[in-house]
């Protein structure tokens, strides 16, 4: 029985299939997976000028589609390889001194052997039909490049930059929406040899928001209790001031109390986290904060209950 007559291929049967398939590439699907109905409507127009070999059917097209689509995974690996330059009219362009190298490789990889000095015309037409392989090839690049493999070492990597400085936080708090130096408000300075000077508070600037009115905070007479809590914070102000006198080293270099900026530092940032405060009641105090002496910067960080540190506040700044 003879044996059955197969279809044979030339360049321009490829292309045909080839342009069918880039005119109809939206119809691909992951991996440029083209359903059969393409194939279908793709062989007759292959079939049209096939001159010798078996009629070529949508499942012979689809066959040689897989066929092409494995040529150009491989043709992506030799372009991204070491020691050859590739070019669409010699392939990898091999020479005698290139020789032992690319007798190696082809021990392992027989499929690579037609193009040792010989390119493949498909391979532009096969990148846009397949956009997502290309990318994922590596190191691919136009034909006219002439682009080397990778025995040149790769560039040093550059140094990564040092992470910023931690910021001084007394604690996790959410930061309110304004900037303080719109308001004229200097931040205390980091500098831990340097104390702060009291000066006079700064009249506060009439400011209204751009997008909403100013509202007048709503004056609040104390009740019994909030007096005998404020009077508690006198108390406790007092102490504070009574304790710094007597843990405070002769030396001017003291490494267990903290310094007079720091410790302002964090009444501030303590301060931005009063959100029940309208903006120029936060200004006043952070300026109180600034101006007047250790006790009153202590005496806030210490009152720790929310309802006596709004007490205190509020009798420092006048609020009723």
């Amino acid at each position: 029985m003879p044996e059955p007559q197969r279809a044979q291929w030339n360049q321009e049967d490829e292309n045909v299939l080839l342009d069918y398939l880039l005119e109809h590439k939206s119809e691909a699907g992951d991996g440029g997976n083209f359903k059969q109905t393409v194939f279908e409507a793709a062989a007759p127009l292959v079939e049209a000028i096939r001159e010798v070999g078996a009629p070529k059917t949508a499942s012979v097209c689809k066959g040689k589609f897989v066929a092409l689509r494995k040529t150009y995974q491989l043709v992506l690996k030799l372009r991204s390889l070491s020691g050859w330059t590739w070019s669409d009219k010699t392939g990898c362009s091999i020479t005698a001194d290139s020789l032992g190298t690319w007798e190696a490789f082809i021990a392992k990889t027989p499929a690579a052997k037609p193009f040792k000095n010989k390119g493949w015309a498909h391979f532009d037409k096969m990148t846009l039909i397949l956009p997502d392989m290309a990318v994922r090839g590596g190191n691919v690049y136009r034909p006219s490049d002439g682009a080397t493999g990778v025995d040149t070492p790769p560039p040093p990597t550059p140094p990564s930059a040092p992470p910023p400085p931690p910021l001084l936080s007394p604690s996790p708090c959410m930061s309110p929406p304004w900037d303080i130096e719109e308001y004229g408000v200097d931040s205390p300075n980091n500098d831990e040899s340097q104390e702060l000077l009291p000066t006079t508070p700064a009249p506060l600037k009439k400011r209204s928001a751009p997008n909403s009115p100013h509202v007048a905070p709503k004056r609040v007479r104390l009740n019994e209790q909030a007096r005998i809590m404020l009077s508690l914070s006198e108390s406790v102000s007092r102490a504070s001031n009574s304790i710094e006198r007597l843990t405070t080293p002769s030396t001017p270099h003291s490494t267990t109390i903290e310094s007079t900026p720091k410790r302002c530092q964090r009444a501030i940032c303590m301060a931005q986290c009063e959100l029940w405060l309208e903006v120029p009641q936060h200004i006043a105090l952070i300026k109180l904060l600034q101006a007047n002496t250790n006790a009153t910067v202590d005496t806030y960080l210490v009152l720790t209950d929310q309802e006596v540190r709004e007490a205190w506040i509020k009798n420092e700044l006048d609020i009723y």
